[in-house]
C-alpha cells in the first residue's frame, strides 16, 4: 500500500513540475549559435558547475525540472546498482570460501555496469545543462526582439519667470 501510494504522489509531483519548453525550443535554437551576453537570464557556467556538484540541479537552474528529476533518478539509480554491485563483491571475496562464484561474477558486472552508466550520466548532465541554458537564452532574446518597449521618464522643473518660481512637468518619452 505505502508503495502505490509513494508512486501516486510522485507521478503527482512530476507532473506538476513538467513545464518543459527545451525540446521545442531545440527544434528552432541551435546551441553552437550561442553567444555569451551580459544580461542572459541563464549562465552555461553555472548550468554546468551546478550539475557537477549534483546531476540535474543544473537543469533545475535553468528551469527544465522534468530533465532534472531524470537525471537526479538516473544518478540515483545508478548509484545504487554500483553500491549494490560493490557490497556484494567485497562481502563475497572477504570469504575465505567462496559459494558461488556466479555471484561473484554478477556483483562485478553490476559494479563495471554501474561505474560506467554513473560517469556517462553524470557527464551528459553537466554538457546537456549547459546547452538546455544556451538554447533557452536565445530563446529569450528572439523573445525580447519581438517584443517593443515604451519607456516614460517624468521631470520636474523649476524655473523662475519675473520673479516667480514656477513649477513645470515633463515627460521624456522613448521606443
Amino acid at each position: 500500500m505505502q508503495k502505490k501510494i509513494f508512486l501516486i504522489s510522485f507521478f503527482i509531483l512530476f507532473s506538476l513540475f513538467s513545464f518543459s519548453q527545451y525540446p521545442e525550443l531545440k527544434q528552432i535554437y541551435n546551441y553552437k549559435d550561442y553567444k555569451f551576453q551580459q544580461g542572459d537570464r541563464y549562465n552555461p557556467v553555472f548550468a554546468g558547475i551546478f550539475s557537477y556538484f549534483l546531476p540535474g540541479v543544473g537543469h533545475f537552474y535553468v528551469r527544465e525540472t522534468k530533465r532534472g528529476f531524470a537525471f537526479l533518478g538516473g544518478y540515483v539509480a545508478t548509484s545504487g546498482i554500483m553500491l549494490s554491485g560493490m557490497l556484494v563483491s567485497v562481502t563475497q571475496t572477504d570469504r575465505t570460501f567462496v559459494i558461488n562464484n556466479q555471484e561473484l561474477r554478477l556483483s562485478q558486472a553490476a559494479l563495471f555496469a554501474g561505474v560506467l552508466s554513473l560517469a556517462t550520466i553524470y557527464t551528459w548532465s553537466i554538457i546537456d545543462a549547459i546547452r538546455v541554458s544556451k538554447v533557452k537564452n536565445l530563446a529569450i532574446r528572439a523573445k525580447e526582439k519581438e517584443m517593443s518597449y515604451i519607456f516614460l521618464k517624468p521631470k520636474l522643473f523649476l524655473t523662475q519667470n519675473q520673479g516667480k518660481n514656477n513649477l513645470q512637468v515633463g515627460v521624456n518619452i522613448t521606443f
